[in-house]
């Protein structure tokens, strides 16, 4: 018994060691702060599969997406009514059998969409689509929030794959946001994460659609990285600079002390040398 909580302590070190090779400040605009700290990792994957799909039909509606090749409108006077997917129509998305494609992103819109791999496949596959068929009349800000919604939806795709093998998960994969709320409160809750796909997700939920401002990234060899958005290096951004730069400097503060925390656990309880310069 100990010696298996020792080696499972022993792990989740390794997996901050990990972690701790590199330092990311991020400072983000936002048109809304809900001041909640992130739900269960099922809510939080949908919540970022409802953001990422809305963002995208809103994106996919702008004037610059409207610019690109389009079917021809319905004859004048016709009226096409447009029927939300129910819950069984969206539930596909969790079958075996059913192969994703983008014409299912209806599916996801849906406020009855179901937590699958294959809601997020057909996320990104609709990201994909969009830059294929004109990324160049995206604005340069919202092509990478595009990319970025790729990039997340194949690793929580991945993840929930991965995930469909434990029981506590296989419960609540496949299910709606209201089934997940109403009758499957105590499985939701046993649905956990380990460290590293918890702090991946935490970092998605956090960052969300937004654009990001400015980004500071500090690894454990000295070097640092400070990227800007452009159009942020004027007088109007100097307060959101000096915020980013406070942050910061906090972040950095604290990482020396867990690094220094976890030298000392290395060394044997031994004073470590400070690994970041004052």
């Amino acid at each position: 018994m100990a010696e298996g909580t020792f080696a499972r302590f022993g792990g989740k070190l390794a997996d901050l060691a990990d972690d701790l090779f590199h330092l990311e400040v991020n400072t983000i605009l936002k048109d809304g702060i809900e001041a909640r700290k992130m739900p269960s990792p099922a809510h939080a994957m949908l919540d970022l599969l409802g953001d990422y799909a809305y963002w995208l039909q809103q994106l996919d509606k702008s004037a610059a997406a409207a610019a690109r090749n389009r079917l021809p409108a319905p004859d004048s006077g016709s009226a096409v009514e447009v029927r939300e997917p129910d819950g069984a129509q969206c539930r596909v998305l969790a079958s075996a059998d059913h192969a994703a494609t983008v014409d299912d992103f209806p599916l996801v819109t849906s406020i009855h969409r179901v937590l699958a791999p294959k809601a997020f496949e057909v996320v990104r596959l609709k990201a994909r689509q969009m830059l294929g068929d004109g990324g160049l009349l995206i604005p340069p800000p919202d092509q990478t929030v595009v990319m970025r919604i790729m990039q997340s939806c194949s690793e929580l795709s991945a993840m929930l794959a991965a995930l469909s093998g434990n029981q506590g998960w296989a419960t609540v994969i496949g299910k709606t946001r209201a089934e997940l709320r109403q009758s499957l409160q105590s499985a939701v809750a046993a649905a956990g994460l380990e460290g590293g796909d918890q702090a991946v997700l935490r970092k998605m939920w956090d960052i969300g659609v937004e654009k990001v401002l400015f980004q500071t990234v500090v690894g454990l060899d000295g070097d640092i990285v400070t990227a800007a958005q452009r159009g942020c290096e004027t007088a109007e951004y100097q307060p959101l600079r000096d915020l980013h730069l406070a942050a910061t400097r906090q972040s950095i503060g604290c990482w020396e002390t867990i690094v220094t925390i976890l030298a000392g656990f290395v060394t044997g309880g031994k004073n470590p040398k400070k690994l970041l310069a004052p």
